[in-house]
C-alpha cells in the first residue's frame, strides 16, 4: 500500500501515460478512485465501496468540466 499523497501521484502519472500514448484522434478519459484505510484491519468491501465512491465523484467532476469547456 501507499499514502494518500503517493496514491494522487500515481494516479497523475498513469493518466500522463495515458494521454501520451493515445493519438489526437482519439479523446481518453479515464476516472480513478483511491481510498485510504481508517483502521489497522480495514474490510475490503469497505475499501472497495470508499474507491468506488472517488471514481464516480472523479467522473462527475471531469464530465463538468468538459460541459463548462
Amino acid at each position: 500500500g501507499c499514502d494518500e499523497h503517493a496514491a494522487q501521484e500515481l494516479v497523475a502519472y498513469a493518466k500522463q501515460l495515458l494521454e501520451q500514448a493515445c493519438d489526437e484522434k482519439l479523446l481518453l478519459s479515464v476516472s480513478f478512485g483511491t481510498a485510504t484505510a481508517e483502521t489497522d484491519d480495514p474490510s475490503f468491501d469497505q475499501l472497495f465501496k470508499q474507491t468506488d465512491e472517488a471514481m464516480y465523484a472523479e467522473k462527475r467532476k471531469a464530465h463538468e468540466e468538459a460541459a463548462e469547456r
